[in-house]
């Protein structure tokens, strides 16, 4: 994919995203309600920036962060918001939140739907 496909389907999703109850009994607290979760589009419209590709360091498990032996992979940065970079993953169409440490992109072990982990920000 280039980062002109990759951010029209960004703007696809985002102008037909209706927000969703999980069901019940599905989540551990209380889920946020549809209202909350759409006032975070405009929020995720602003922090877009123009997709890039990055490699990051991928510390998303306990025995990656544990590991000695470095494990990298290449994602599309699709937006930031403070010390949060959200990205995008091509083969398995997630995404998910990395931060910057010591100029490396380190991949956090959040990953979801495109609002959704915007949210976990």
């Amino acid at each position: 994919m280039t980062s002109n496909e990759i951010k029209e389907m960004i703007e696809t999703e985002l102008s037909g995203y209706k927000a969703t109850q999980p069901k019940e009994g599905s989540t551990l607290g209380v889920p946020w309600s549809n209202d909350k979760v759409m006032s975070y589009i405009p929020k995720l419209k602003a922090a877009l920036v123009e997709p890039y590709l990055q490699k990051m360091l991928l510390k998303e498990t306990y025995e990656q962060v544990k590991s000695k032996n470095d494990e990298y992979a290449n994602y599309w940065v699709i937006a930031k918001d403070g010390s949060y970079y959200q990205w995008y993953e091509v083969e398995t169409k997630e995404y998910g939140l990395a931060q910057k440490n010591n100029n490396q992109f380190v991949s956090i072990g959040v990953r979801g739907d495109l609002v959704g982990v915007y949210c976990a920000m």
